[in-house]
């Protein structure tokens, strides 16, 4: 894709061949996506190659997978979609040891919503977690 961004591009066709079960296509996205060398791509590589791991019944790989942790590696999405088919497939504390990674990456209160979800055996919400200032000033507000 000339002048395009291949990661997205991965990142849609990777999304299309998990629902179809195709994984050997995931397989190749998360292969260009770590030939691409930059951390964002190579996070988001493993995160599909877990959500691969999770279909094919392999729960200690998918786990490997969505703990390792780069320097320079960010909340995304894709990762805490893998951490919530995790908790489906019966994984806790691997989960609460992601969450507790992020430390100043993932806002405090989402971060402490997440761990109590998890202690009350609830599916983490994984909303709201971005630090940035924009977010921030959409986030919606909460009564106290």
């Amino acid at each position: 894709e000339p002048g395009g961004a291949p990661f997205l591009t991965c990142e849609y066709v990777a999304d299309a061949a998990l629902s179809l079960g195709r994984f050997d296509i995931v397989r190749w996205c998360a292969e260009i996506l770590s030939d691409w060398d930059q951390t964002e791509c190579t996070q988001m590589a493993n995160a599909y190659l877990g959500l691969v791991a999770v279909r094919e019944h392999n729960r200690a790989l998918a786990v490997q997978l969505m703990l390792e942790m780069k320097r320079g590696y960010q909340p995304q999405k894709i990762i805490f979609r893998l951490a919530g088919e995790l908790f489906d497939a019966g994984e806790r504390e691997s989960i609460a040891q992601l969450i507790r990674s992020f430390k100043k990456k993932v806002r405090a209160s989402a971060r402490n919503r997440w761990l109590k979800q998890i202690a009350n055996d609830e599916r983490p919400d994984f909303k709201h977690y971005c630090c940035c200032r924009s977010c921030k000033a959409n986030e919606p507000q909460t009564k106290s």
